[in-house]
């Protein structure tokens, strides 16, 4: 998924409606794998990114995976994604 993406779901979508037609522009619905990019800021354009790690969603297992290098770091962050995806998998 591409981080912009990524940042306008976090911060710009709530409506059902708008999440809705993301999920179809993007066919994340048909994905085995979403490989998605996660940054230590969450929300605020006026804080520098630090620290990236990737979270993915496996379709088939129904879960979502965090691979940080700096262990826990970017869980909040990382849990927060995870619920704005699953929000946007859910039909």
């Amino acid at each position: 998924m591409d981080p912009t993406v990524v940042s306008m779901l976090l911060i710009q979508i709530n409506d059902k409606e708008d999440m809705e037609e993301i999920a179809e522009n993007l066919h994340v619905r048909d994905m085995e794998w979403i490989f998605i990019p996660i940054t230590d800021r969450i929300g605020s354009f006026e804080t520098c990114t630090t620290h990236w790690s990737l979270l993915l969603w496996n379709s088939k297992e129904k879960s979502f995976i965090h691979l940080d290098s700096c262990g826990t770091l970017n869980s909040p962050a990382s849990s927060y994604t995870a619920m704005k995806v699953s929000q946007l998998l859910d039909k």
